[in-house]
């Protein structure tokens, strides 16, 4: 795959030799990012890293290996960056680690970086924090990233990339959209709608997974709020793909790579391992085990598909088998 890979990029490079591929501006007012063209774009995928927490060496280990890879465009981290609560120390780890880092990256929140207070509830377990707090981690969170918003769109390779920040303040839900963010969705998807679109947030759609303890079907662990969703993603057929971490599958669990990550027939939930060493690590799993596996998905975007890739950070080696997901014809 690999040589196959690098052939069309010579390919696309000796065809385009007189015209880089820009991004077209960003409908949304917000930043874009410029990125040279070749025959397909590459972005990998991190999710729920969970800084500093377990593994620290090792997830250092995963930034080298990404900064070794000669035809990456952009890093896409989908939340939980920080380890528990927010706080500022946890940021300040986050912003250490993200500097060694040469990619551009497409960040968003999880529930983990902005819902929870900085102290333990009565109990010793974490608690939700009032409104005002809630805003601040954002804040920390932009500050981090260098955004102007939690909540964006880029345009790659024909593709249009939304990137939503689970955000409400009120919500008793881990990962919910606010209406100000629901409300910029639906008129960026209805003024894009010829454009093939891929979706980034924290939390999957509804069961479109299975085996995740007793966690499967609770509104906690999917994207809220769900309706709503579910209206808006039935209205715009462009979006074919919803790329998603929080739930903690391991690369073993059967739900990575499953018919069951088909949403409404056509939109293609893609799953994403954490890079903390605590998962699922098969469907029969009631509770998350420690481990000390480290892998990442990458996108390829090609002009016609999306082909999906898992990397082994340990054994420095992509695992066999890709899924090739077409892009819809609109």
């Amino acid at each position: 795959m690999k040589s196959r890979v690098w052939a069309l990029c010579v390919v696309g490079i000796i065809v385009l030799t007189t015209a880089a591929f820009l991004l077209l501006p960003d409908l949304s007012g917000r930043r874009s990012v410029s990125i040279e063209g070749r025959a397909y774009s590459h972005i990998a995928l991190l999710s729920d890293l969970h800084l500093p927490g377990n593994q620290r060496d090792a997830k250092t280990r995963v930034i080298e290996n990404l900064n070794s890879w000669n035809d990456l465009n952009a890093v896409a981290v989908l939340g939980d960056t920080v380890q528990t609560r927010g706080t500022t120390a946890e940021y300040a780890y986050a912003k250490s680690f993200f500097s060694q880092l040469k990619a551009p990256v497409f960040a968003i929140t999880g529930n983990h970086d902005f819902i929870y207070d900085d102290q333990l509830g009565p109990s010793g377990k974490n608690r939700k924090a009032l409104p005002e707090q809630r805003r601040e981690k954002l804040l920390r969170f932009r500050q981090l990233f260098s955004l102007e918003d939690h909540f964006y769109s880029k345009k790659l390779q024909g593709y249009l990339l939304v990137f939503l920040s689970a955000d409400d303040l009120d919500s008793a839900y881990l990962a919910s959209l606010s209406k100000g963010q629901l409300d910029w969705l639906k008129q960026t998807l209805t003024i894009n709608r010829n454009l093939p679109t891929l979706i980034f947030f924290h939390a999957p759609l509804q069961n479109t997974y299975s085996g995740n303890g007793n966690n499967v079907g609770k509104q906690d662990f999917c994207a809220q709020p769900s309706v709503v969703i579910a209206e808006m993603l039935q209205a715009n057929p462009q979006v074919f793909l919803w790329v998603s971490g929080h739930i903690h599958l391991a690369p073993s669990h059967r739900s990575n790579n499953s018919p069951e990550n088909l949403y409404q027939g056509r939109v293609l939930n893609v799953h994403n391992p954490d890079l903390n060493g605590s998962s699922y690590l098969t469907s029969d799993d009631v509770q998350v085990s420690r481990h000390q596996g480290l892998a990442t998905n990458s996108l390829f975007l090609y002009p016609d598909r999306v082909v999906i890739r898992m990397y082994d950070h340990n054994a420095q080696a992509w695992l066999p088998g890709e899924r090739v997901i077409p892009a819809p014809k609109l």
